[in-house]
């Protein structure tokens, strides 16, 4: 393990790539060595249950190593937490990535590689629904992924362990896929049969014989959260239920 590019801060390991993008300011590019990875955005969004987080700005990135470990950190700023930082402890073997906030709040949705930015205008260009019904559950809205930064992936599918009547396990790199405790009946005929699988996704190529896993590294007594959600699309993202 070794930095190989201190410019541009490139990383490289026996079992992947670790690069941050400076034409993309906030993004970092992993690939592993069966081609599989995805560019990620660093700065997720930390909503609580009154609004939602947003990215005001985000520093350079600072490097701290050891014989063991690359720790990568970006500290931030957004509109609920005083201080974020976002951190990638790297590895030989894998990647852990995690984020500290610091300030009061309830925590809501607790995303991982998706967030907003602030100011961002298609916020005021876009987000009104077309008609009006009751509440807005029903009435037309945009998907929320057009109002957000999120990371574009380099695999072709997605596999859960997620029990369902319809035993769904693959899909494309665009579905949605849940893990979860509260089940649904209309999501693929059921997901409350069973107690959750592990919250472990897998990037797969367009083969399905090669995967990286995406899963929860959560310490024992941690894990106090419902669920854990793959957020597919052109660009994706993750999200736990805290």
């Amino acid at each position: 393990m070794k930095i190989t590019d201190e410019k541009n801060l490139e990383i490289q390991t026996k079992n992947f790539t670790f690069t941050v993008l400076p034409e993309k300011p906030g993004f970092v590019r992993i690939v592993f060595q069966n081609g599989i990875g995805a560019e990620f955005f660093v700065a997720s969004g930390c909503d609580t249950g009154d609004m939602i987080d947003e990215l005001v700005d985000i520093g350079i990135p600072q490097i701290t190593e050891n014989q063991s470990l690359i720790q990568v950190k970006f500290n931030a700023n957004t509109t609920i937490w005083e201080k974020v930082e976002y951190i990638f402890d790297i590895n030989e073997e894998r990647i852990v990535y995690y984020y500290n906030v610091y300030g009061s709040g309830n925590l809501e949705n607790v995303r991982f590689f998706e967030g907003f930015l602030q100011n961002d205008p298609r916020k005021k260009e876009r987000y009104y629904p077309y008609f009006c019904g009751p509440g807005r559950h029903m009435a037309y809205h945009r998907n929320v992924k057009e109002f957000m930064q999120s990371s574009k992936p380099l695999f072709s599918h997605i596999y859960t362990y997620g029990i369902t009547s319809l035993d769904k396990r693959i899909l494309g790199f665009y579905e949605d896929m849940n893990i979860r405790i509260n089940g649904d009946r209309h999501y693929y005929a059921g997901d409350w049969l069973a107690t959750p699988s592990p919250f472990l996704f897998l990037m797969g190529d367009k083969e399905k014989d090669q995967w990286v896993t995406l899963g929860l590294a959560v310490k024992p007594g941690e894990n106090r959260f419902m669920g854990y959600r793959y957020c597919g699309g052109a660009a994706h993202g993750l999200w736990h239920d805290g």
